[in-house]
């Protein structure tokens, strides 16, 4: 991989475009629902909400450690090897990117799992929006937006929903897993799906020998990638704080230990 091919300063510039996930990953492996539990009925869901922060967690971690493969392999193959190989730099970084997506599109799901579970929101409350939405996610957000509009949580995701970056990567996520995966340009001749046959003034013409015109380039695809990524960074650790508040109105208190190392311990009071 590039990554070892490229120097301390190169990984640093990568890392300082991506987001710090340090502090929501200790809070969020630090919720043990079996700990929780002790101070919840043994009906309520929101314990199984810890396990799908986690959850989420690890998917965006994995998303993260994608981009980062994508800038490191595209500015390898671009800049640092001699002789410079463009279609491999566009090649990997579409690759990676593409992975990005796919994994924020999955965490968005686990995220929505939570709030339902965190809320305590049941299915038969849901099911009015079954027919509207294929996602959980977008279920998740109509309904928070008609029956929670002031709560926390609905603001958190709404501002997440109109993030243009959000919007692009799951628009793009959606052509590449349910029509035809939008065309990168710089990787050889490429088609789109349908007829090839145009109407002209006397009848219809086809061109030979030549492909369409690309839908982006792979510096779009990674800037929209990344903000989407960044969009959903702060709308994760927004909801993961409002459930460490709804944590705390039943007893079990998340606190962080100030020793620079960025750990987290759970404290359950049972008394």
């Amino acid at each position: 991989m590039a990554r070892g091919w490229l120097d301390a300063e190169d990984l640093r510039q990568i890392a300082r475009l991506l987001p710090d996930l340090s502090c929501v990953r200790s809070l969020a492996l630090a919720l043990n629902p079996q700990w929780i539990s002790m101070k919840l009925p043994h009906h309520s869901t929101i314990p199984a909400a810890a396990v799908c922060f986690q959850d989420c967690e690890h998917t965006l971690s994995a998303a993260g450690y994608a981009l980062h493969e994508a800038y490191a392999e595209k500015l390898w193959y671009e800049q640092r090897r001699v002789p410079p190989e463009p279609m491999s730099a566009i090649f990997f970084g579409k690759f990676f990117a593409d992975d990005c997506a796919l994994r924020l599109y999955a965490a968005g799901e686990q995220l929505a799992d939570a709030v339902a579970a965190m809320m305590e929101t049941d299915e038969p409350s849901l099911a009015r929006y079954k027919k509207r939405f294929t996602s959980r996610q977008a279920r998740i957000g109509a309904y928070l937006a008609v029956e929670r509009p002031s709560d926390p949580t609905t603001t958190a995701l709404t501002a997440l929903q109109q993030a243009d970056g959000w919007q692009r990567t799951r628009n793009y996520r959606d052509f590449w897993v349910h029509e035809q995966p939008p065309r990168v340009e710089g990787l050889g001749i490429s088609m789109r799906r349908g007829t090839r046959w145009t109407r002209t003034e006397s009848g219809w013409a086809m061109g030979l020998g030549s492909g369409d015109a690309p839908d982006l380039t792979v510096d779009e695809l990674l800037l929209f990638v990344r903000d989407g990524l960044l969009a959903f960074s702060r709308a994760f650790a927004a909801v993961l704080d409002q459930y460490i508040q709804r944590l705390a109105s039943h007893g079990v208190t998340v606190t962080t230990q100030d020793r620079g190392d960025d750990r987290v311990t759970l404290s359950v009071h049972l008394l």
